[in-house]
This record gives structure tokens, sequence and C-alpha cells, in this order.
């Protein structure tokens, strides 16, 4: 029973990292009129990740150190303040894509070009990017935890003997 009350414990205050072998990053371009990402994860919410104006790049951004063990929802929000409105993005992992967009060439042809139906301002594209990343423990707090089982162990032993 202790030992299980042991194990219990070390996994419940055992500090996770999120596997650092994948490298995540982010681009938004060709905006018309402002672009932004925000995430959300176990951290916190809409943490400000990215944000573009009229006709701008980001490039590649490395996000991976804003990422954290379990779920993170990287939110894309395009905002419009009138006429045409136009974006890309795209999210890779490990320099391949895995989630990309574009609508539109910015300064040209807009999203709704030919189409008469309505309000052009306000949020025109949204859309959540959702990415799980595995947790390990600290090899620290695992050789520590190893550590005092196997004193435990000896003590026990040694209560026995």
């Amino acid at each position: 029973m202790t030992f299980y009350l042991l194990v219990t414990l070390f996994i419940s205050l055992t500090p996770m990292v999120a596997c650092s072998s994948t490298i995540y990053d982010l681009r938004l371009w060709n905006v018309d009129d402002y672009f932004s990402a925000t995430l959300s994860n176990v951290l916190g919410s809409d943490q400000q990740l990215l944000f573009v104006n009229y006709q701008g790049d980001s490039g590649y951004v490395d996000i991976t150190n804003s990422l954290s063990a379990g779920i993170n929802t990287i939110h894309l929000e395009l905002i419009n303040y009138g006429s045409g409105w136009t974006y890309s993005y795209d999210f890779r992992s490990n320099g391949i894509s895995i989630d990309t967009g574009t609508c539109g060439l910015a300064g040209s042809v807009g999203c709704t070009d030919g189409d008469p139906s309505g309000v052009m301002s306000g949020v025109r594209f949204s859309k959540d990017i959702q990415v799980n990343i595995a947790a390990v423990p600290l090899p620290t707090t695992s050789l520590l935890f190893s550590a005092a089982l196997l004193g435990l162990g000896l003590l026990r032993k040694a209560g026995n003997t």
C-alpha cells in the first residue's frame, strides 16, 4: 500500500515537460487587414504568438517554447476594416506543413471579390489548430524518485533483519 501511495504521489508531483525533439513554427502572410495567432494551454489563455498587418509577412517563427505538454490550441483570427480581405498561414512540424490555408491576394484579389452578400468589416476568418504535445517527466525527478525508493527499500530491509 505504501509503495502504491508513493507511486501515485510521484506521478502527481512529477514536473512534465513537452518533448523537445519536434520544432513547431508558424507563418502568417498575405494579410488584408490584420491577422493574429494566439495560444491557449495549461500555461494560460490567449497568449499572443504573432500578428501581422496589411500585406505583412511574419516569416516562419519558432513557437516550440510557447507550447506546453498536453493540448495546445492556436487560434487564428483575421480582422478586416472594410473592402476586401485576404490571408495565408502555414503551421509546420519539423519543416513539414501540417495545417495551411490561403485565400485571395492582398492588394489585388480579395476572398469575396464578386460576392455582394454583405458586411466586410469585423472578423472574417477564424480557425483553431490543436496540437497535443506528449509529456515526459524531467530526468532529474525520475532519478531522485528512484533513489528515494531504493532508500526506502534499504530502510525496510534493515528494519526486518
